[in-house]
């Protein structure tokens, strides 16, 4: 990966200087806001149902104003993540994507003591910034130099959405005309959106400025009180970005190899991960039978029950812009479903007695392979259903109507569906159930 410089035009024509010291020594609140997640699901648990509210599961909820994934749940404090996220849903093919590159669902707080000047630009096309240069013509004793990049709000700085943040010591700082120059984190890009460079310290430090308007689609900012932000049109911060350049538009790499004992008959990725609209980052697998990417199209790369599955990625973009993931905090998970299940329903109270009670179980994904058992219990009593009629409803499911002649009235009982299959590939789920007493 080689570095080019930044599309947004690179400020060369030095004016003047400007003391950062000068608009006021105050803190400054940053929020760092982390990758978006990407998680894609594969595998016979993966079944789309009738039964909406069950297989929209993993996705921002109105109700609660929470966003749940693989058993952590976030609290949503402002804005509605609904309006990003995207979920498809095929059957044994689930990918949740939430479309913002970067989210606020995970974040962390700083607090950075110090004079605050920034510098606004529009961002021309899609990209990973890799480094930034910084121009000070004049450089006080000591005094280290906070650098972060955010998104702007109506133009203006907006420390809530921090990108990237690092420090710069007061060691490794050069003087005006030799650019300081310092490698960030792989920070990605969108095109058409603003940006800021924030620039905090406590010491005296000068930067260099060009004349206004050098920078095309920005703006000097500097801020006396840590919050609200004046916009000076007359110059702009000299700034130097960096943007990766890629040798190859097409990398593969292989990740170490899943591994579950006995089988593995479903995977569950989940990655930070950025993937412009340009690019496309794919997950293959290779079960013994040749490399076959992770998809809606690939329904059988696990027949077998491979015990063994290897793993790659595959980059696929331009020589300017990537995909990109972060591996550190990804997971990768395999399991397969148990042959057999139980499921024991809460007491259902009646108002009255009823001496009759029929049960209407919709069962999806239904093959020959399967079996359902229905029970009630009574006070610990199994009573097995007198009746069970079986319709064929189309589309892999059936209907199964159990009923229940009880020789005794009842005011009280517990619904019991014991499920059997003869493959971890194959499995069904009862996605509706209805039971009326009388």
């Amino acid at each position: 990966m080689a570095q080019k410089p930044s599309p947004c035009d690179t400020l060369e024509d030095y004016s003047s200087e400007t003391s950062i010291s000068q608009y006021g020594y105050t803190t400054h609140e940053l929020v760092q806001r982390m990758m978006s997640r990407h998680r894609i699901r594969y595998g016979p648990e993966r079944r789309v149902c009738t039964n909406n509210s069950w297989w929209r599961q993993g996705q921002y909820n109105s109700a609660t104003n929470t966003f749940t994934r693989n058993g952590e749940t976030f609290e949503v404090v402002s804005g509605d993540t609904s309006r990003n996220h995207q979920w498809i849903r095929f059957r044994q093919f689930w990918v949740d994507t939430y479309q913002e590159p970067y989210w606020d669902l995970e974040s962390t707080d700083h607090s950075v003591e110090g004079a605050q000047v920034a510098q606004t630009w529009l961002q021309r096309q899609d990209g990973w910034l890799s480094s930034i240069g910084l121009y000070f013509t004049r450089l006080a004793g000591n005094g280290n130099i906070h650098v972060a990049i955010c998104e702007a709000t109506n133009g203006a700085p907006d420390p809530s959405k921090i990108i990237m943040k690092v420090n710069i010591d007061h060691a490794d700082l050069k003087a005006y005309p030799t650019a300081t120059k310092f490698t960030i984190p792989p920070t990605y890009m969108e095109a058409g959106k603003r940006y800021a460079a924030l620039v905090i310290t406590n010491a005296a430090h000068y930067v260099a400025m060009a004349e206004g308007n050098a920078y095309a689609g920005g703006t000097f900012f500097y801020t006396t009180d840590g919050d609200y932000h004046v916009g000076d049109l007359t110059k702009d911060m000299m700034l130097d970005l960096y943007f990766a350049q890629f040798h190859h538009p097409r990398v593969v790499v292989d990740m170490q190899p899943l591994n579950l004992d006995g089988g593995i008959a479903d995977i569950d990725l989940l990655a930070s991960l950025i993937a412009p609209a340009s690019t496309e980052l794919t997950y293959e697998i290779d079960a013994g039978n040749g490399w076959i990417p992770i998809s809606k199209l690939s329904l059988n790369a696990l027949i077998g029950l491979p015990p063994l599955v290897k793993l790659r990625l595959v980059f696929l973009g331009t020589t300017d812009i990537m995909p990109g993931i972060r591996l550190s905090g990804s997971q990768a998970k395999v399991s397969r479903a148990r042959t057999n299940f139980l499921h024991i329903s809460k007491v259902r109270t009646l108002a009255g007695n009823a001496t009759k009670v029929t049960l209407l179980s919709r069962l999806e994904g239904w093959s020959n392979n399967h079996t359902l058992t229905c029970k009630l219990d009574v006070a610990g009593t199994l009573i097995a259903p007198n009746v069970t009629e079986t319709k064929d409803i189309g589309d892999g499911a059936i209907e199964l109507r159990s009923t229940f002649n009880l020789d005794n009235p009842v005011d009280h009982y517990i619904i019991r569906h014991e499920g059997l299959t003869t493959s971890a590939l194959d499995v069904f789920h009862v996605a509706e159930r209805v039971d009326v007493a009388v």
